[in-house]
């Protein structure tokens, strides 16, 4: 690695020492195949680069538009060069498309065949998403690579959406949404709906269909799991000692093969597990829902446990508003997890049915979705999937819903990778239509399939022996900003420290994940990094997204900027590769992209924290909920006021002698005032006491009404505080928001209040990032306020760390180098206890880092994500800053 530095240094010094020749900007401006460019005449002394410099282009798009210039540049030459570089060219495409898409840069004379291949994406979206474009491709040109999501638009059928608010949460988060981006919308996504309903399969006469019927062979002791099989849903019973599969099943009256059949790898009861229950299982107290509902079928009307129900799930020749719709269909409501491929699966139909039924469809399907299955009869138990290029069986089996082992079972001659071309098995589901071939003609022979042995969810995540032989791949994309090295001023250079020169910026976080790697390989794991330069410029991010490597990765860290994190994302998406975020607070990441793992933890998780720190140490006080405005957040500032406004007390008692104490406080203000003075009423927490009234009843409480007093800075400043604030118990406020501005004068002005008011505060949602906030007034007010890294110097697992560090790089790690480790370390760690199979893993796996704890979650905005749920709870106090204890019932629970 020091070699590497000092290669990197004396390359800038090189290029540094090259750029002195000053390039006046041509005034001959021409236009070719509809762009501008500028005709540069080259002169003495000039190079391709310091002319790339001038014009503030890359080389690569001077070769581009001028060919024979890879070949050396002469004096006289005339060189085309664009008035509009291609960041700018493309940064103006991703914003001003209707459909989602990364770039490719298309290698010489390539075709859309080949990249339709690549990415195993239609060619004939290829050809839509880039109508200007000619074959064969020229090195160089930028091509547009549509996600799924975009098919649907590009097809002619946008997704539609609607921007009525569902909740009032919903109408607050639009409401915040829109004051950040002017008048812009956002797009309204319905909330999700959960449904355990299975598919049940289509009745059938008896008289015209059979069934097929598959042959199975089951190892002794075990039965293939079955998704299909309905489950009492928010209910298990938790197995205690004693217990065995034979006693549990009599109690609910069901049968060990069906308790199996609803608990994957299920073998024997274990003190602990959590069995699921068949939805036909007998519960004391559960009801079951929609009992003796009359269903009508193919064989006639009956009724719940008399015969086959179609449930809501798939709804058939259904009435909306007077009339039938069409027969000859299914209704379909997406369930959770599911996909396009698996709902084909189910129904035995191919993507190109489902699309051609509905129009505007959109690959991205959400829970609660209505999809028009059209019902087709087939001949065999399963379907053919030919892929337009290679790709491995295991990812084929993830895109269609199954197991590996039952794809496996149905394709015994293919090997881990399918070939393109080769026709793959993919077994049906019940709903689909099977029906025998008719007489006279050969019947197909049904291969018996193998029985599905899921193993449960503890088995899953056992960690796995280390395969030696395994090489790990990981991509780390870091902002080096390497082609900035003639901002390099070599005097102050070799004179002083350059913290402010951009390539130096984000070095500390490669150089911790290279130490991290090192550690991970004394361990045993064979890992193998490439490290790309990737900043906020979309042009070095298309050219490291084109290189072949880059699709054989098995987890990819970075970027770092949002935009080329986005296009990496989509590019990560297409190739199921896991991608890390380690940087940023933004909510987009997740809800905008899937298979994204935040490194941040969100704000969705501060609300529980909140409540956590009101019931442990403030359950007793006033509360005050401060806000800069009444809208900004105002969805999550909703939702930590629901939630306090639950657990708090309605009233409260307080003594009649505390009050009486306080009228007299009360009345000494006036000059006026003797022992012969009666008391006059006055405002307690914004209730009327009348001291008098209580000195007949000196021994007893009152009851004072409890509410949360909210506040709207910006209007009311803090007015609303002193009228309603308590000198008799403490008064909690919690201010949300991240203007400096804001926040400081709402501490200072709180400051002022501290003789008459016991005042603490909690600080959200981002405080951590405040610079150079007034620590004397945050100390006084005891600052509480989560935060996503805290370092605790006195561990001695830091200080060794911070050894081994400076001993290896000579310096300092500081906060991107410990941020660099514990993300390489605790990935790493992953890979080599889970293999590629660890996202699964990550819900029950902690970690503790040098900075943080690792705690991932679903994210709550978007399922197919995951971030990071912990805080620490940092506080302000006796001027130092101290980590609270976790408290078990958010971090154990949440």
């Amino acid at each position: 690695m020091k070699r590497a530095l000092f290669v990197i240094l004396v390359f800038f010094i090189t290029v540094a020492q090259a750029q002195t020749v000053k390039i006046p900007i041509s005034n001959d401006i021409r236009e070719r195949n509809g762009k501008q460019f500028y005709v540069h005449t080259v002169e003495r002394g000039q190079t391709v680069y310091s002319i790339s410099k001038a014009y503030n282009v890359t080389i690569n798009e001077i070769y581009f538009e001028n060919p024979s210039a890879k070949n050396g540049i002469v004096v006289g030459q005339k060189l085309w060069i664009p008035t509009e570089n291609k960041e700018t060219e493309i940064r103006k495409e991703t914003k001003q498309s209707d459909f989602d898409f990364f770039y490719h840069i298309a290698a010489r004379d390539e075709t859309f065949k080949h990249i339709s291949s690549i990415y195993l994406i239609p060619e004939k979206y290829i050809r839509m998403a880039n109508p200007g474009l000619k074959e064969p491709l020229r090195e160089g040109e930028y091509v547009k690579v549509p996600v799924e999501s975009a098919f649907p638009v590009l097809d002619g059928h946008p997704v539609s959406t609607s921007s009525e608010p569902n909740t009032i949460e919903d109408e607050a988060r639009r409401f915040s949404a829109t004051s950040r981006k002017g008048d812009e919308v956002p797009k309204y996504k319905p909330p999700k709906v959960e449904t355990d309903v299975p598919a049940y399969p289509e009745p059938k006469t008896e008289s015209k269909l059979k069934t097929v019927q598959t042959t199975t062979t089951t190892v002794p002791g075990q039965v293939a799991f079955n998704p299909d099989i309905p489950v009492i849903k928010d209910y298990r019973h938790v197995v205690v000692m004693g217990e065995t599969l034979e006693s549990i099943a009599k109690k609910y009256r069901i049968t060990v093969r069906q308790l199996k059949e609803v608990n994957p790898g299920l073998l024997m009861a274990a003190q602990g597990q959590r069995l699921r229950l068949p939805a036909t299982a007998y519960v004391p107290g559960y009801s079951k829902p929609e009992t003796n509902v009359k269903t009508k079928t193919a064989t006639g009307t009956v009724q719940n446990g008399e015969g086959p129900v179609v449930p809501p799930s798939v709804q058939e020749e259904k009435k909306t508003g007077g009339q039938q719709q069409k027969p000859g269909f299914y209704y379909h409501k997406v369930k959770k997890k599911e996909t396009l491929y698996s709902i084909s699966r189910l129904y035995g139909v191919t993507l190109d049915d489902l699309y051609k039924n509905n129009p505007g469809l959109s690959p991205r399907i959400k829970t609660g979705q209505t999809i028009k299955v059209p019902k087709k009869k087939i001949r065999t138990n399963y379907l053919l999937y030919t892929p337009p290029a290679n790709i491995r069986l295991k990812k084929l089996a993830k895109m269609y819903g199954i197991s590996y082992s039952q794809l496996k079972s149905y394709n015994p001659l293919i090997g881990k990778k399918v070939y393109a071309g080769q026709p793959v098995k993919i077994p049906v589901g019940r709903m689909a239509w099977v029906v025998p071939v008719e007489e006279g003609k050969q019947k197909v022979k049904q291969e018996p399939s193998k029985p599905e042995v899921s193993p449960g969810p503890l088995a899953t995540c056992r960690k796995k022996a280390r395969n030696r032989y395994k090489t790990y791949k990981v991509a780390l994309m870091v902002p080096l900003f390497l082609e900035e090295a003639d901002s390099l001023d070599l005097e102050q250079f070799m004179t002083k420290q350059q913290s402010t020169f951009k390539p130096f910026r984000f070095i500390k976080f490669l150089e911790g994940a290279l130490f991290a790697a090192d550690s991970l390989r004394k361990e045993g794991i064979n890992l193998r990094l490439y490290v790309y330069d990737v900043d906020n410029k979309l042009t070095k991010t298309a050219n490291v997204l084109s290189k072949p490597e880059l699709r054989e990765m098995d987890l990819i860290i970075g970027p770092f900027y949002s935009a080329s994190f986005a296009q990496t994302a989509m590019f990560a998406g297409r190739f199921h590769i896991p991608i890390v975020n380690p940087v940023t607070f933004r909510e987009e990441v997740v809800t905008d992209n899937d298979n994204v793992i935040k490194v941040k933890p969100g704000l969705s998780w501060q609300k529980d924290i909140v409540l956590s720190v009101f019931q442990h140490y403030y359950a007793n006080s006033k509360v005050f909920l401060i806000t800069q405005t009444s809208y900004k957040d105002a969805d999550k500032v909703i939702a930590i006021q629901n939630g306090i406004e639950e657990v708090m007390p309605p009233e409260v008692a307080v003594p009649n002698s505390d009050l009486i104490n306080v009228g007299f406080g009360v009345a000494m203000r006036d000059e006026e005032y003797t022992e012969d003075t009666p008391l006059q009423p006055y405002t307690f927490e914004g209730n009327t006491v009348d001291p008098e009234l209580l000195k007949s009843f000196p021994g007893d409480s009152t009851r004072i009404e409890n509410n949360l007093i909210r506040i709207n800075y910006m209007a009311d400043s803090l007015h609303p505080f002193e009228r309603n604030a308590s000198v008799l118990r403490n008064n909690l406020v919690i201010i949300y928001g991240d203007n400096k501005g804001f926040i400081m004068d709402a501490v200072n002005r709180l400051n002022r209040l501290t003789d008459t008011f016991d005042i603490k505060i909690i600080g959200l949602p981002l405080w951590e990032r405040l610079s150079n906030p007034n620590y004397l007034q945050l100390n006084n007010l005891q600052a509480i306020y989560p935060a996503s890294v805290y370092v605790n110097y006195d561990n001695p697992g830091t200080g060794k760390f911070l050894e081994g560090f400076y001993a290896k790089y000579f310096t300092d790690p500081e906060s991107w180098g410990i941020l660099g480790f514990d993300v390489m370390n605790f990935f790493g760690q992953m890979l080599m206890d889970y293999g590629t199979s660890f996202e699964k893993c990550l819900p029950e796996t902690e970690m503790q880092g040098i900075s943080t704890r690792f705690r991932f979650k679903p994210s709550p905005l978007n399922q197919n994500s995951f971030e990071n749920s912990y805080w620490n709870i940092l506080q302000i106090r006796n001027k130092k800053l101290i980590k609270l204890p976790d408290f078990p019932d958010y971090y154990q629970d949440n």
